[in-house]
């Protein structure tokens, strides 16, 4: 079952996470919400007088190592540049890591993740890729990937070396740390969404793909929607859809939705 949960900002909402402690974080265009009690109430975050350097942006992704500790990744709204920034007490005050040149869009940054507390993935538009090895202080871009400026969407590691990344109609798989990449799914890819045990699943049109090895072998199944938005894996054979018609659920690895 599913409760509409109003916000004072109704337009614009681009993705939703777990803040520190119990906090759940709602990022959108040019502002950040705060939730601490299920949704009821939420609170502006990222203020621009929060930040030890001033930046208007649009912020798109958190990850909270505990409830102190913080990367934002998103773009500066005025010059479309990149921005990470990391905080240390819960999200009252930011320190811009990384700003580097964005696209003509300001879309910037839309995804990041760590598979430990020192190695970290960002990645965006126009091929936009980014790297971390000491908790988010410092970034370097990865610029070996077969991707070119196609625009990356999705990044989801196992560990500090094996990882998979997403375009719209491709995903690359990495088994170095980002230092060389193959293609493991050709065609349209609407989302991915990884376990901790090297299970992977991938949805395009009119069809799911999972796989047991990280990405190398898929079997795939034919599913009844033609466009998705978002794939999340909660477990083996529990599977939500985001489609332009609803949510949808699975049990049984993707053979029948309700």
């Amino acid at each position: 079952q599913w409760i509409l949960l109003e916000t004072a900002y109704p337009q614009g909402l681009v993705s939703v996470t777990q803040g520190p402690g119990d906090q759940a974080v709602i990022c959108g265009s040019s502002y950040v919400l705060i939730s601490t009690d299920d949704g009821a109430n939420w609170a502006w975050d990222l203020a621009q007088d929060q930040l030890a350097q001033p930046i208007y942006g649009d912020w798109y992704a958190y990850h909270f190592f505990d409830d102190q500790a913080g990367i934002a990744v998103g773009t500066n709204a005025l010059d479309s540049r990149y921005v990470i920034l990391q905080t240390f007490d819960g999200g009252a005050s930011w320190f811009i890591r990384l700003t580097a040149p964005g696209t003509p869009q300001p879309v910037g940054l839309v995804a990041v993740d760590f598979p430990d507390a020192l190695t970290g993935y960002s990645v965006g538009t126009n091929g936009g890729m980014f790297k971390t090895v000491n908790g988010g202080f410092d970034w370097v871009p990865i610029e070996t990937g077969p991707w070119g400026a196609s625009d990356l969407w999705e990044v989801e590691f196992w560990d500090a070396d094996h990882g998979l990344i997403r375009t719209s109609d491709a995903v690359f798989r990495t088994e170095d740390g980002g230092q060389t990449w193959s293609s493991c799914w050709a065609g349209d890819v609407f989302g991915i969404s990884v376990l901790p045990n090297g299970i992977v699943y991938a949805v395009g049109a009119e069809q799911l793909g999972w796989s047991n090895d990280q990405g190398v072998d898929w079997n795939y199944v034919p599913i009844p929607f033609q466009y998705a938005n978002r794939i999340q894996a909660l477990a083996e054979d529990t599977l939500y859809l985001g489609t332009g018609n609803g949510i949808y659920h699975s049990f049984n690895n993707g053979l029948s939705w309700e």
